[in-house]
């Protein structure tokens, strides 16, 4: 879990599993549309993993995505809210 502009959660597969797919992003527009682009183009420089599909319905529709499943990163601009904290979105990292 990382902080830059807001909060980053990641989940989901393994670096052997994420070798295999697109790495995708899913949540704030604050962080989707502003310090991500970058983030991404040093991140492929540095692992040569591809990054997908970069998905900004929010910061609360992200946590979310997450959390089923359809998202290995979501990012928020905000903190955790009580009820997503109880949701122990850490437990997979």
């Amino acid at each position: 879990m990382g902080l830059l502009g807001g909060l980053l959660v990641c989940g989901g597969p393994g670096r052997a599993q994420a070798q295999s797919q697109q790495l995708s992003y899913s949540g704030s527009s604050t962080i989707g549309e502003s310090c991500l682009p970058e983030m991404i183009k040093a991140f492929t420089k540095k692992t040569g993993l591809a990054f997908g599909k970069v998905d900004i319905p929010g910061s609360t529709e992200g946590f979310k995505a997450l959390m089923v499943g359809d998202t290995p990163i979501a990012g928020l601009s905000r903190p955790l809210t009580a009820e997503e904290k109880a949701q122990n979105p850490t437990r997979s990292l």
